[in-house]
């Protein structure tokens, strides 16, 4: 086993095993009266053969928000700022828990890559108007990547996210929302260390957002639309270092 470590977080990632690889992390959290609050633990595990490759993970944290900076999986930084910042999943800040579990696969036919995943995402212990209910979202991934030469490849991906209702205290249900986007991208390399870049995606969103109000198109959680649809479009040069 390679074994790192950071701060109170371990991680232990194996070598391969014909093709098989795995790997776990662990962080203790910990506060004043209550020794597992804000901790957590993620397990994955991936394997190749040939031309097929597949892989799976799971994560979970306990305590995930908080009012504090640094404490909380989803306020991990000094200013406190969160990624529940947007109508997607804003009005679950109450959360007790969350979990993520995710299983991806790709096959390679020539220059053509075939991609798709499957991921389940849990809001746990609601509180407040949420009376302890869970939040839970479907998201579902197809692609199709071709390299048409040594510098340039192109691809193209359709992804479907499916949000489940929660009942609140008044008898109504917040959260049942529905995305649909597609994309395009394309990259060709100047360098081994330089290339270019471009993206176009496109959003749909219908139903009714965490926040009880109707759901706004909110690609890559940049920021939510002022309304249901949302274009996105980047062009970007590269240099690594």
């Amino acid at each position: 086993m390679t074994e790192t470590t950071t701060s109170l977080t371990r991680a232990d990632m194996s070598p391969a095993f014909n093709g098989l690889k795995f790997g776990g992390e662990y962080s203790v959290g910990g506060v004043a009266g209550n020794l597992t609050a804000n901790s957590g633990y993620s397990v994955g595990a991936s394997y190749e053969y040939g031309p097929f490759k597949v892989a799976g993970a799971y994560e979970y944290f306990k305590n995930p928000t908080s009012a504090t900076a640094g404490s909380g999986f989803f306020t991990d930084n000094a200013s406190g700022a969160s990624p529940l910042a947007f109508s997607l999943n804003s009005g679950y800040k109450s959360a007790q828990s969350f979990q993520n579990a995710v299983v991806a696969a790709n096959y390679k036919i020539g220059a053509l890559t075939l991609a798709a995943s499957y991921s389940n995402i849990q809001y746990g212990h609601l509180n407040g108007e949420l009376l302890g209910g869970t939040a839970r979202f479907n998201n579902f991934d197809v692609g199709a990547q071709y390299q048409f030469s040594p510098y340039f490849f192109a691809g193209i991906m359709y992804n479907y996210l499916n949000g489940r209702g929660v009942s609140t205290t008044s008898g109504a249900t917040i959260g049942g929302q529905h995305y649909n986007q597609i994309g395009l991208m394309a990259n060709y390399f100047l360098s081994k260390r330089t290339d270019v870049y471009w993206t176009i995606g496109w959003q749909r969103a219908s139903g009714i957002s965490s926040t009880g109000a109707p759901a706004v198109a909110d690609i890559g959680n940049y920021g939510d639309s002022s309304n249901n649809h949302q274009i996105l479009i980047r062009a970007a040069l590269r240099h690594r270092f």
